[in-house]
């Protein structure tokens, strides 16, 4: 296996590759909060006895929403608390007083002594775990060994000594206060990508490979310098964005995101009986298993499968949790509803693939993917000024976030960069020159979008 990485000033990129077969792919937007697991000093702005919730002011516009399960309890009072889910349409991000910290092998409970094994984890048993100094408890995690026994250890004291930090400060600090960012593009690249069967590391620049150089589970891997891998990188991920994927069976698995669910339907192109129908769905479960790997979804999961009865339901249901033990995933199936939709839910650290690469909202590229790849189109051409036509919704609902990503793109690449609002989809570099004559005197046009490449240039009367 080889890892890839690509660090920016807009879109952090990393991917894990198996000779030519994507296994993981992880990005990061530069200015987009990703608050999942983040800690905060918040204070206690109100109470619902009947809702059984406390509302947070953490620093956001949203209050988080805080599940209280006694009186402890009051308006005003400060609390330290953790994001277990981030802010969704009209709801505040939801928070929790039960601390973790997590790390590759272990997550580091802060207000627990208690030590436990990840239910998936068939690995360890009691006999391995040592409570240490005694001081916080921890959970082996889903993929860790017994031959991870040390590295268990290390990453015991290393977190031990940040919650030491946390549990110091708290009573120091006047809230709403970030007092621990949890997700960080190098840790975790080491927590969530990192492989043992990694031969080599591929990085975009000398800065990247000293940082990497620098942390422990870095320092045995082969490190190498290649600036062509924003490039390569960027031709991957073209290369592996469908949500439709094609199965040998001549059927298809269509990935959706909502706001609340990933749903994920299962298709047959052929006409099917029960037995067919089985193993159209037994296929469809080992391709689902490995797009949630590969692209980090998690939340509530729901699956609809090609129709089977009771019977074949439980098989099937038994089929997934096999691949989902001998793959070590965290995934937890709760079975069939009555309408036949499978219910799964994998903890959220952070957000997938998808909702950093698209604007789910806008059903676009996001603002941070645009202008990456503009930036990469850049440094293959030479111009001193160039013309680019960008979505109005995208250009309205980011402008601030364009304004100091652009300014940086011009610096680095020496190219003035004209953005024009339009009604096109995503965005257009203009390299027609009939087209930069008419956008040049712009005042006379209007631009109409007519499909992905083409688009219609109308002068005004």
């Amino acid at each position: 296996m080889i890892l890839l990485i690509d660090e920016n000033n807009i879109q952090n990129r990393a991917l894990l590759m198996d000779e030519n077969r994507l296994v993981k792919i992880y990005i990061e937007n530069k200015y987009e909060e990703d608050i999942c697991d983040n800690i905060y000093v918040g204070k206690i702005k109100g109470i619902s006895d009947k809702m059984k919730v406390a509302f947070v002011d953490i620093g956001f516009k949203k209050e988080a929403i805080m599940p209280l399960f006694s009186n402890q309890y009051t308006i005003n009072q400060d609390v330290i608390v953790q994001v277990s889910r981030e802010a969704k349409g009209n709801k505040g991000p939801r928070v929790k007083d039960k601390l973790q910290l997590k790390g590759r092998y272990i997550i580091l409970n802060i207000n627990s002594k208690e030590i436990s094994i990840s239910t998936k984890n068939k690995n360890f048993n009691t006999q391995h775990l040592d409570n240490y100094d005694g001081r916080y408890g921890y959970i082996i995690r889903t993929n860790t060994t017994i031959e991870d026994i040390k590295e268990v250890e290390e990453e015991y004291y290393r977190l031990s000594k940040i919650a030491d930090g946390i549990l110091q400060r708290k009573s120091f600090i006047k809230p709403p206060y970030l007092i621990y960012k949890n997700n960080e593009f190098y840790k975790n690249i080491e927590d969530e990508i990192l492989d043992k069967n990694i031969e080599s590391i591929k990085v975009n620049n000398e800065k990247l490979k000293r940082e990497l150089s620098k942390r422990g589970n870095f320092k045995d891997k082969h490190i190498i310098i290649d600036e062509n891998i924003p490039y390569f990188i960027e031709e991957v991920i073209k290369n592996n964005t469908s949500r439709v994927i094609t199965m040998k069976n001549g059927g298809s698995v269509i990935v959706d995101l909502t706001e609340a669910f990933t749903i994920i339907d299962v298709n047959s192109s052929l006409s099917t009986n029960t037995n067919n129908a089985f193993e159209i769905n037994k296929e469809a479960c080992d391709v689902i298993i490995d797009f949630i790997i590969k692209y980090n979804l998690n939340g509530n999961i729901l699956i609809d499968f090609i129709d089977l009865d009771f019977k074949k339901r439980k098989e099937l249901e038994k089929y997934v949790n096999e691949i989902i033990e001998k793959k070590n995933l965290d995934l937890q199936v709760f079975g069939f509803t009555k309408l036949g939709i499978m219910e799964a839910s994998r903890k959220r650290y952070n957000k997938s693939f998808f909702e950093k690469y698209y604007d789910i909202e806008l059903k676009s590229k996001s603002i941070y993917t645009i202008l990456r790849e503009i930036e990469l189109l850049l440094t293959q051409k030479n111009s001193s000024e160039i013309y680019i036509l960008i979505n109005n919704s995208i250009y309205l609902q980011n402008e601030s976030i364009i304004n100091i990503l652009v300014k940086e793109i011009e610096k680095k690449n020496k190219t003035k960069i004209k953005l024009i609002s339009s009604d096109i989809k995503d965005y257009k570099i203009i390299d027609d020159e009939l087209e930069l004559n008419l956008i040049r005197n712009k005042n006379n046009l209007s631009i109409i979008e007519e499909d992905d490449d083409k688009i219609i240039i109308q002068i005004k009367k």
